[in-house]
């Protein structure tokens, strides 16, 4: 409030400045700068204009489409997003203000939620046909359908691509059709191999040219004897049968058998082992030669030429012979005598000195080494310690004398 006419005033509500939620009036009196008070009371009449209660609507839309915002209430609106039309890509909720004729602003904003319905996203089969056959697209994703072929069920002479739009049950259009490629086939032509395998192994056709096949043996997979032929017919993904009957050779190679030898060896020596009946030889020991440190069985088994593995294992036994443990006697001799080597522990003897009698003149060592009846011979030599003991030297002193 704004008097005059006065050098002060006092207000009936306390302060110049009021704010009143319904229509007020409000007095003033004046004082000069004498002192003197106004004979009368002036009246400020404060009238309140209610703020406009506005309201909007909600509603939805299908994916990429507009929304018109249609506010009521108030004179003019300010929009949250700017405008009154929207194209949310998700459920959005946008609020509106009003301003009424005299500039009142509403209280709080009407919320508009704009719901965004998906569009269908709709597949269609594509598949293959025998010609003069029927196909059914059989399309999925939306209520209803809309075929370029007019109908679902089309036949086709040549290859054909049909396109399908869908509607939903909210009225929402698909955005790009689905596509059936429909392809018209003649009849398969099919081929398979042939092969040969070993005896008892199994042999895998694999035919081409259909997408199933029936065979003689029941089974792709065959297991014969003795070289047979089997026939296949084929068919194809839309159930048009081969026109050919593919035929299938399979011949049988027989396996190999094998035999290896067997034999003894001295301990730390090594034993061939020689088979026969293949080609090539696969050892247990991984080699031929061997050196086992005791009698041991070694397996052989055998391929022949044409790949085939023997039917049997071959078992070479290699027997290890311990070898002799030597023992020889020493001793010691008079300077000038001989002394005899005598060992013992094997059949025979080597002697490092090349005999059995020695005569040394100082203390010596001499090595003897054994060979046993089989042949194999000691791994260390046995020592021989001869010791030569000096001969007494005799003097004779002072002097005698003797009659003739």
């Amino acid at each position: 409030m704004n008097p005059s006419g006065a050098s002060t005033y006092t207000y009936s509500s306390g302060t110049n400045i009021v704010a009143p939620v319904v229509s007020s009036a409000y007095t003033v009196i004046g004082t000069s700068s004498l002192g003197c008070v106004s004979a009368a009371f002036a009246t400020a009449n404060v009238t309140v204009i209610s703020l406009p209660i506005i309201t909007v609507n909600s509603g939805a839309i299908c994916s990429g489409a507009t929304f018109t915002m249609v506010p009521s209430g108030a004179a003019s609106y300010t929009f949250s997003n700017g405008s009154n039309t929207v194209s949310p890509i998700t459920n959005t909720s946008y609020s509106v203000m009003g301003t009424s004729s005299v500039g009142c602003v509403s209280a709080a904003p009407a919320i508009a939620n704009v719901t965004v319905n998906a569009l269908p996203i709709i597949s269609v089969n594509s598949g293959s046909i025998c010609l003069n056959n029927s196909f059914t697209l059989n399309p999925s994703g939306a209520s209803t359908y809309t075929y370029s072929s007019g109908s679902n069920i089309v036949t086709p002479t040549i290859s054909t691509s049909y396109s399908v739009t869908g509607t939903n049950s909210l009225g929402c259009v698909s955005s790009s059709p689905a596509v059936s490629n429909v392809t018209v086939v003649q009849l398969p032509v099919i081929i398979v191999n042939s092969g040969t395998i070993c005896a008892t192994n199994s042999f895998t056709m694999i035919p081409g040219g259909a997408s199933t096949y029936t065979f003689s043996s029941g089974t792709n997979i065959v297991s014969p004897t003795t070289t047979t032929f089997y026939t296949v017919i084929g068919t194809s993904s839309v159930g048009c049968i081969s026109s050919n009957t593919a035929i299938s050779n399979v011949t049988v190679y027989a396996r190999p058998v094998i035999s290896v030898n067997s034999g003894s060896i001295c301990a730390g020596k090594n034993f061939t082992m020689n088979p026969s009946g293949a080609a090539t030889y696969t050892y247990s020991g991984g080699t031929n030669v061997v050196s086992p440190a005791t009698t041991t069985f070694y397996t052989v088994v055998g391929t022949s030429s044409l790949g085939c593995i023997s039917s049997n294992t071959a078992i070479s036994n290699v027997t290890v012979i311990a070898n002799p443990i030597i023992s020889v006697n020493s001793g010691s001799i008079c300077s000038g005598k001989v002394f005899t080597i005598t060992p013992s522990g094997a059949a025979t003897y080597t002697f490092y000195n090349g005999t059995n009698t020695v005569s040394p003149v100082v203390n010596t060592s001499y090595s003897v080494t054994g060979t046993s009846s089989v042949g194999c011979i000691s791994p260390t030599p046995a020592v021989s310690n001869v010791t030569v003991v000096a001969l007494p030297n005799v003097l004779i002193s002072g002097t005698n004398s003797v009659c003739k």
